[in-house]
């Protein structure tokens, strides 16, 4: 396995993890995005996709592109 979607898999889960806890009001917002290494308005962006499409709202469409 690639070690991109590896990665990926592995924020995932780590994504998953901190937004559940944000919201059952363990973490907030700001805290979640924090301990993921990303800003408020990126980790607002990835809960929408999380939201709207599920885990494959989160993986990033331009790896296996050919450029």
């Amino acid at each position: 396995m690639p070690e991109s979607l590896i990665l990926q898999e592995l924020r995932l889960v780590k994504f998953r993890d901190y937004d559940d806890r944000r919201c059952s009001g363990r973490l907030t917002q700001s805290e979640a995005a924090s301990l993921l290494g990303m800003s408020e308005r990126s980790f607002r962006c990835y809960s929408r996709h999380y939201e709207a499409e599920g885990a494959e709202g989160l993986f990033d469409r331009r790896l296996g592109r050919v450029p």
